[in-house]
């Protein structure tokens, strides 16, 4: 499923910022 590997990956690309912004 597409949609799930999608939200994945945009769950760890808000991850990333998140830490990013610490």
């Amino acid at each position: 499923m597409p949609g799930v590997v999608g939200n994945i990956w945009l769950y760890i690309c808000i991850a990333i910022k998140m830490e990013s912004l610490l």
